[in-house]
């Protein structure tokens, strides 16, 4: 099924993608109208909640709400942040075609790393996911804009978020290297262990029928594959083989393929990555 409001979101044609993708997404934006408070900009403000970053200020919103019927109280009254934005998903829900709705999300995917629908039964889901992000305060006074971090100040909740793929669950810190898009990365990490089983390293109960179809009939043939990303997989025709993952950060992608292995080596240059990032259960 296609993803909801992908890379191709609006992009009907093969020459819409290509005039986007070639051309027009590696141009700058200038915003004339954007509605951002240059004094916010200029203060480095810290919000405390996403209702704080949409519902502030934001007149087509409060329209929105007012256009379903949402009392005053929870738009621009003096009723809790949570409730606010409640009032605000359960709005969204019933403006499919607004621009609003593709705003919304647009902004969900490419800043909070949220590819689902926000909606009634959601909000509660999301405000956590948001929350989370906005509440850590990185500091980097360099002058290159680089991912540096010299100090990180929690301003409020806890300092890291926990993200699920194919049934193990990872502890992800401000600045552990791990996919975003969690989707595709499952399909990735799926199609990674179909390689490995294709590279003639035998059939592997559980996860796929496909057997050592490639080996050639050399069952003893000393076997070496690429598998995902920087993973290297060595053994021999019609065995589980040794894996290692290369800068392996919180080690996805060797843990994903741990079923298809007998030994999983993740190799990382930074210790902290392993001792305070990987988490799961």
């Amino acid at each position: 099924m296609k993803a909801f409001m992908d890379q191709d979101f609006l992009l009907e044609t093969e020459t819409a993608k290509m005039l986007y993708h070639d051309y027009a997404a590696k141009m700058p934006v200038l915003d004339y109208h954007c509605h951002i408070s240059p004094q916010e900009i200029a203060e480095d403000r810290q919000f405390e909640n996403i209702t704080q970053v949409w519902l502030g200020g934001d007149h087509y919103k409060w329209r929105q709400m007012r256009s379903n019927g949402v009392d005053e109280y929870y738009i621009t009254g003096d009723a809790p942040a949570r409730e606010k934005f409640q009032k605000w998903a359960e709005t969204l829900e019933k403006a499919v075609g607004n621009p609003l709705f593709h705003w919304s999300h647009l902004e969900l995917k490419r800043y909070f790393g949220y590819h689902g629908v926000l909606n009634g039964e959601t909000a509660e889901e999301v405000w956590n996911l948001c929350n989370q992000k906005l509440h850590l305060h990185t500091f980097n006074d360099s002058l290159a804009d680089a991912v540096i971090n010299e100090k990180t100040e929690l301003l409020y909740g806890q300092d890291y978020i926990e993200e699920e793929l194919l049934g193990l669950r990872f502890k992800i810190t401000p600045f552990s290297f791990f996919q975003t898009n969690s989707l595709g990365a499952e399909v990735l990490y799926s199609k990674a262990r179909e390689y490995v089983l294709s590279g003639g390293f035998g059939d592997v109960a559980g996860v796929d029928d496909t057997g050592a179809a490639s080996a050639v009939g050399n069952s003893d043939a000393a076997v070496t594959a690429k598998a995902a990303g920087n993973v290297e997989v060595q053994g021999n025709a019609g065995s589980k083989p040794v894996i290692y993952d290369l800068y392996t950060g919180t080690g996805t992608i060797a843990q994903m393929l741990s079923p298809v292995a007998s030994k999983v080596i993740g190799v990382v240059f930074y210790q902290m990555k392993i001792l305070s990032e990987i988490k799961h259960r």
